[in-house]
């Protein structure tokens, strides 16, 4: 009756990074065997993708005891499988309590793989919330499945800025401008890895006319019954110009 040394229903692992297990076998009677004659076989399937599967290695410690070494390089759900053949000949079986499910999770950040998505990132309206979502990723392109990076968010003369941790290796970007006389340079730094900062290029657009800023000009005197010209100044809540494409009448 073999087993794995850690017998727990849910094992974990990181990404990239070897994991080593230790498998018993015994006899029915729970004794350790006395040889090294029995011959194991480890298998993952990557459950979300069943063509991803991996196959461990096990080495031979000492009579009855066994190493499992196996390595993953995509995050995920598994399914480890663990069969025993008896002395190396006849049928195999799964060992105690198999298969078992492995939950591979990314802990290591490549800044060069970061994502940045939303509208946000390039467009705003004068004086509203606009948002933007930062994705993290391993070498690899397994998306971080944690919380706790360090997010260095800038826009040129803007401190309107607040970061939020969604826990999940995305964060999401609020930023406020209030100026629309020109263009503002976005700059994003994970971990303190400048060598790989994600930028672009804010461009903002007036907010909707705003009466009390307008202003309207008589350009000539106004005499009755004769056509008269004025000039009208439209402006949104935050003084930005608005452009009018139709007549105002």
């Amino acid at each position: 009756m073999s087993h794995l040394g850690d017998e727990v229903p849910t094992q974990h692992a990181t990404v990239d990074v070897e994991e080593v297990h230790t498998v018993y076998a015994r006899d029915l009677f729970g004794n350790l065997q006395i040889h090294q004659d029995d011959v194991f076989a480890v298998t993952l399937t990557h459950k979300a993708d069943p063509a991803t599967v991996v196959n461990g290695v096990v080495t031979a410690q000492e009579d009855g005891i066994y190493e499992i070494t196996y390595t993953l390089s995509k995050s995920g759900e598994y399914m480890l499988d663990v069969t025993l053949q008896p002395g190396g000949t006849g049928p195999s079986y799964l060992i105690k309590n198999a298969p078992f499910n492995v939950i591979c999770s990314v802990t290591t950040v490549d800044a060069s793989n970061t994502v940045l998505s939303g509208t946000g990132v390039t467009d705003t309206i004068a004086g509203e919330v606009a948002t933007f979502t930062v994705t993290l990723f391993d070498s690899g392109n397994n998306q971080r499945e944690m919380g706790g990076d360090t997010l260095l968010v800038t826009i040129t003369g803007i401190t309107d800025i607040e970061t939020f941790d969604n826990n999940d290796g995305t964060y999401q970007v609020d930023y406020k401008i209030l100026d629309a006389s020109t263009t503002y340079d976005l700059s994003v730094i994970v971990n303190g890895d400048s060598g790989n900062e994600k930028t672009s290029t804010i461009t903002v657009v007036p907010n909707l006319p705003h009466a009390s800023s307008s202003t309207l000009t008589y350009t000539t005197p106004v005499d009755l019954d004769v056509d008269s010209t004025v000039d009208i100044q439209i402006f949104d809540a935050f003084n930005n110009p608005v452009l009018i494409e139709q007549p105002v009448v």
